[in-house]
């Protein structure tokens, strides 16, 4: 058993020892915070700042013009068979001829998320689980379908007999007749081949139809493209997971695609936001344009027209870009 004693003093020894050490951890601290601090360099850390260094001949594109939009919460754009384009902006739709002179806007009940013209001028606007339909001059038709509450529709395509619906949470493609009869759900699965579906790990889920009426769906959290016939069936796939420019890398790439005249693609990405050209068989052929255009962690949508141009929705910066191909491309 230990005693303590009430006379018991400490060592001078050690007193001067502590002293020492905290002088010494004070001088440390002041050292540290006029360098900066200790290095905070996390070497697992990803990296991508070499893959956004781009070599100029990789573009094929030139900005002809950029189109300065008014109006904040820009979502979905859309051209008609005349290349006027249409875009959801605050509680509206805006729609530009093909120089970008506004020719109309009305007023929508609430933000929508996406759009599609018919061919007869019909503007199909989609909100959370709704789709309205609208006249060629604005006016409200009817509320033309309704999907089940927790539905979130985030692109639309249709040709003159069916619309398809893009559905981010319940990843799965959703196909009606004009007349708004329910005729198909491509959810991407195929359990004799193994497949499991859509990969939707965020609310980006995009789709397209390809000049020849065939249906492109992204599946953005497998980093592919892929085909599908009227049935339902896959036809056939592309694209790999890379941080190159001739990948997609990140959750879920590509957010965006759009096809031109031709059947070539065109893809936006972000994390590493680039606006890309594919062959028709998915090789990378270009950039559209230098990424440093854009702001970071923008999210672009992408429309076509007749000529080949590719437009760019620029929420961030509030604009819609249009690009053509360089003479000598």
């Amino acid at each position: 058993m230990m005693v303590h004693s009430e006379n018991q003093k400490i060592s001078p020894w050690l007193v001067i020892i502590v002293l020492i050490c905290l002088t010494a951890i004070l001088i440390l601290t002041i050292i540290l915070m006029k360098s900066g601090g200790p290095d905070q360099t996390n070497p697992f850390a990803l990296d991508l700042s070499d893959y956004g260094k781009i070599d100029s001949t990789m573009i094929h594109y030139q900005r002809v013009t950029s189109i300065n939009i008014t109006r904040s919460k820009l979502h979905g754009i859309a051209v008609d068979h005349l290349d006027n384009f249409y875009i959801c902006a605050d509680s509206a739709v805006l729609k530009f001829n093909p120089d970008g002179k506004e020719l109309l806007s009305f007023a929508l009940p609430n933000s929508a998320r996406t759009l599609a013209v018919g061919g007869d001028g019909t503007v199909f606007v989609a909100f959370a689980n709704t789709v309205h339909q609208y006249g060629p001059e604005g006016l409200w038709l009817k509320e033309f379908l309704t999907l089940d509450d927790n539905s979130l529709i985030t692109a639309i395509a249709l040709d003159e007999n069916d619309i398809f619906l893009a559905d981010a949470r319940q990843k799965t493609v959703w196909r009606f007749g004009l007349n708004g009869r329910f005729l198909q759900q491509i959810d991407g699965g195929d359990s004799e081949q193994g497949r499991t579906g859509f990969v939707i790990p965020s609310p980006f889920f995009d789709l397209a139809l390809d000049p020849t009426h065939h249906l492109w769906v992204a599946n953005p959290g497998r980093h592919l493209l892929e085909q599908y016939n009227t049935s339902g069936s896959l036809i056939t796939s592309w694209g790999k997971t890379s941080a190159d420019v001739q990948g997609f890398c990140g959750c879920c790439n590509p957010v965006h695609l759009a096809l031109l005249p031709d059947g070539k693609f065109v893809t936006s990405e972000k994390g590493l936001v680039r606006v890309k050209v594919h062959s028709q068989n998915g090789q990378f052929e270009s950039l559209v344009c230098d990424p440093k255009l854009f702001l970071p962690n923008s999210i672009l949508d992408l429309a076509t027209d007749s000529q080949g141009r590719i437009l760019v929705l620029d929420s961030d910066q509030s604009a819609v870009h249009i690009f053509t191909l360089n003479e000598n491309n």
